[in-house]
């Protein structure tokens, strides 16, 4: 829920520095893998600078006024405690 929430972020602040005509999407996609499941959020929202994408999932990390820097760091939690990957 955290990928999703953030990924409806990013869509609402283009929203409100776009003009009307543009369409929000969220995409939210799965499937199964050799061993495991594929989850993929895309959205065409704003994009983040380079330095941001790197700092993401650390704890504490956040570029939002009233956000924890909690929400994607335990999104890596959970990947790394299954062993999982995360692009």
């Amino acid at each position: 829920m955290n990928l999703v929430n953030n990924a409806l972020q990013a869509v609402n602040k283009r929203k409100e520095e776009k003009d009307k005509a543009f369409r929000p999407i969220v995409r939210v996609s799965s499937k199964r893998t050799d061993g495991g499941a594929l989850i993929i959020v895309a959205d065409n929202g704003i994009d983040m600078d380079e330095e941001n994408a790197k700092r993401a999932f650390e704890p504490l990390f956040t570029t939002k006024a009233r956000g924890t820097g909690l929400g994607l760091a335990n999104v890596r939690k959970i990947i790394d405690e299954h062993d999982g990957w995360c692009l």
